[in-house]
């Protein structure tokens, strides 16, 4: 980067103790970070050059090179990233460069750096240290870690101690009361061990929290309260805990600085040949699929079963085959599900990212053969970005604008511009920040895709330039900080929404171990304690295992958030639109409404539903909550019932009151 006319290094290095304070690593038994100061001085304030703020991140809101940053330094990416785009590469597909959005008419970057800030993982896996360290100081136990192999087991016996509400201590209780759960319904095509999942296919668990660590894993500038009272001792102790110097919620700046993470997760596809969810988005073929279009290879090329000359797949064995357009009907729901739950939050800048395009699709071919082809991958990826734009044109721009003159001055007649403006309802945040990395050539891709996506989708939209932010390597928790912080962190607390890509069968997943050093859920949580306090606590464990069908449901109004259904959602499986468009459950044909009356005497397994009298739950199709004493209709051994607006009288003959009750408390 450059600080006036000098270009810095993007490693800083520390002075000698001379110089004044300074941040430093130290490797040792913990690996925590740790602060050194000097004597103490008559006031302490950071050194500009050392500043953890700023020391390697300055956002940049000007031009790519060729519009005034030709000159600029960036920080590399890790060699994970660089491992990937290798391996992407060999599979055949080409490094294209990044577009450029002025080339296609889109204007500028709203923000730009020259690459992704380089973490060491001595330094990632010390900020996750300390991280559990203080998660566990805040929720009251008093055993320290002496490795992060501990976590777990520390972590399970805090949970054992927690009670109820009343056992959390205040700032807790208060973040968990603000927890909401936006559930829809359960789909018709199950995953792979779907019995582990705890987050629903379409659900949006929104979490309040704030940042700890910047996008270089360097703590939070202490506040000038902390640098004014000239104690270099006390500022440095507020860095080394992340804090910034801030208290937690329950002080007298409350929310203050906080924002949404808004936890939704892609399927996947692609991870690997074991993919959690490729079978359910997939369908048997009787040999192996034939190259896209008709295209034809040499060996190891499209044509051949699994890409490769030597694969041992028989061309005669049945294979699986992706159904493209049910996968891309799904994502095109979960861009608008995110979209709707943070409108209804009332956040006004969301952020995003090529959510569930990385890891879950980059090894597709493995799985069909026909993505093997580059051709094919790319234009799948085009697919899902447009359902983005879609999902922004509808939500946020209150629709596309009318194609022609004509229509438009036959719209303005309607009524007045500003009214007709102010008359539409618009579900969705008011601005949508973009996200896009260009760190090798799957990322590049991805950022093409979403940037030939915005072309297309302005072309019929003027209004979406007003709305959609395009930032090229930029760091989501960095960017969810620095939006609050232009206010001082006031007016826009919790009105900012970051998109995370979850796992289904953890939240947060194993942010508290080694490995995903590059992944977007597990470097949020190990830069944000108040996150993962809130993620032990949802989950209620340390390792995936067998869930009730509503266990997140009922761990959420454990702790007093709230759970309410998402609705203005396509059917699953279908293809998105108007943002008015009916759910499945409420129907859209004579043919659905019979199938979905026919289905209302099951459960998602097919086991017949017997009358039951609740002592408090959710209805399984509705969400509606299900007050003590009414009739359901209930299937006992998969914990599942349906509410008395959701089947008709008939279908309820007298119920026996039971024992077990829906909605009990997390185990």
């Amino acid at each position: 980067r450059v600080v006036g006319d000098c270009p810095v290094s993007r490693f800083v290095s520390v002075p000698s103790r001379q110089d004044g304070a300074a941040a430093k690593i130290l490797s040792g038994k913990r690996q925590q970070l740790q602060i050194l100061s000097p004597t103490p001085a008559p006031a302490f304030a950071w050194p500009v050059a050392l500043s953890p703020a700023t020391a390697t991140y300055t956002p940049n809101v000007v031009g790519p090179p060729g519009g005034g940053n030709a000159g600029r330094t960036g920080k590399g990416g890790g060699k994970g990233r660089r491992q990937a785009g290798r391996e992407y590469r060999d599979d055949g597909h080409p490094a294209e460069p990044p577009l450029n959005p002025e080339d296609v008419g889109l204007g500028r970057y709203a923000e730009w750096q020259a690459s992704m800030p380089r973490v060491s993982d001595e330094l990632r896996y010390s900020v996750r240290n300390v991280t559990a360290d203080r998660l566990l100081e805040q929720l009251g136990c008093k055993e320290r870690l002496a490795s992060w192999e501990e976590f777990a087991a520390t972590a399970q016996r805090a949970l054992q101690n927690i009670k109820g509400l009343d056992s959390l201590p205040l700032a807790i209780q208060k973040q968990m009361q603000k927890v909401h759960l936006f559930a829809s319904e359960t789909t018709s095509q199950p995953a792979s061990g779907q019995e582990r999942y705890l987050l629903g296919q379409f659900d949006c668990l929104c979490v309040p929290a704030r940042a700890d660590y910047n996008a270089s894993f360097m703590p939070i500038a202490p506040t000038a309260g902390a640098a004014a009272a000239g104690d270099p001792l006390k500022a440095a102790a507020a860095v080394e805990a992340g804090q910034g110097g801030t208290p937690d919620c329950d002080g007298a700046s409350g929310f203050r600085g906080w924002f949404w993470v808004v936890h939704s997760a892609a399927p996947n596809i692609g991870e690997s040949e074991e993919a959690d969810d490729f079978g359910a988005y997939s369908e048997q073929v009787p040999a192996a699929p034939a190259a896209p279009s008709g295209a034809q290879g040499p060996a190891g090329a499209p044509g051949s079963p699994r890409g490769s000359p030597d694969s041992p797949t028989d061309a005669n064995q049945p294979q699986r085959r992706l159904h493209e357009d049910r996968y891309v009907a799904d994502m095109a729901r979960l861009w608008r599900a995110s979209l709707i739950a943070m409108g209804r939050l009332e956040v006004g800048e969301a952020i995003v990212f090529p959510f569930g395009m990385g890891a879950f699709l980059r090894h597709l071919g493995q799985n069909d053969s026909r993505y093997n082809d580059p051709r094919a991958m790319r234009k799948l990826r085009r697919r899902v970005a447009d359902e983005l734009m879609n999902a922004i044109v509808d939500l946020c721009c209150g629709g596309a604008a009318p194609a022609s003159r004509a229509a438009q001055r036959a719209a303005a007649k309607v009524q007045p511009p500003v009214k007709a403006v102010a008359a539409k309802a618009r579900p969705g945040p008011a601005h949508v920040h973009l996200c896009l990395v260009c760190a090798n050539a799957e990322s590049v891709e991805n950022h093409n895709c979403f940037v030939e996506a915005a072309a297309s989708a302005f072309r019929v939209c003027q209004g979406l330039s007003e709305v959609l932010r395009l930032r090229r390597n930029v760091d989501t928790l960095q960017l969810a900080h620095d939006l609050i912080g232009q206010d001082g962190g006031g007016e826009r607390s919790l009105k900012v929404g970051i998109l995370n890509g979850a796992n289904r069968e953890l939240v947060g997943n194993h942010w508290f171990e080694d490995g995903a050093r590059f992944a977007i859920d597990e470097n949020l949580h190990r830069r944000s304690a108040s996150l993962a306090r809130a993620a032990l606590l949802l989950n209620f464990d340390t390792e995936p295992r067998r869930r009730r069908p509503m266990q997140l449901a009922e761990n959420v109004r454990f702790f007093g958030g709230s759970v309410m259904p998402l609705g203005g959602l396509p059917a699953a499986g279908t293809r998105g639109g108007c943002c008015k468009r009916r759910s499945n459950r409420e129907g859209t044909s004579g043919q659905s409404k019979a199938k979905a009356k026919a289905n209302l005497g099951k459960c998602t397994k097919g086991h017949e539903l017997k009358p039951w009298k609740a002592t408090g739950g959710w209805c399984n199709r509705c969400k509606r909550e299900v007050k003590p004493g009414e009739q359901v209709m209930d299937c006992r051994p998969c914990d599942y019932f349906v509410c008395s607006a959701c089947t008709s009288q008939q279908d309820l003959p007298a119920a026996t009151a039971g024992a077990a009750a829906p909605g009990r408390p997390p185990p």
